[in-house]
């Protein structure tokens, strides 16, 4: 069964954002990407699968940060490839 599928996905757009939601109670699932890296789609793909068609996920938060646009986030948490 579908769930709510309006905003499951959190495009972070700066360092404090990133911190608010990840420093909340919910478990959060981070996607590091770059619009250049083509590896980096079917983790999109299956990131808007677990959002949007998993109930039991709906507690879940799912964020998607441009790795080269917040790097000092990246190199916090060592994000070396994409």
């Amino acid at each position: 069964m579908p769930i709510e599928k309006e905003n499951r996905i959190i495009e972070i757009e700066q360092k404090s954002q990133f911190e608010d939601v990840v420093g909340s109670p919910k478990l959060s699932v981070v996607h590091f990407w770059a619009p250049w890296a083509t590896q980096c789609e079917p983790m999109d793909e299956a990131m808007k699968i677990l959002a949007e068609e998993e109930p039991d996920l709906k507690d879940v938060n799912f964020l998607r940060v441009e790795a080269e646009n917040l790097a000092d986030v990246s190199m916090d948490h060592e994000v070396c490839a994409l």
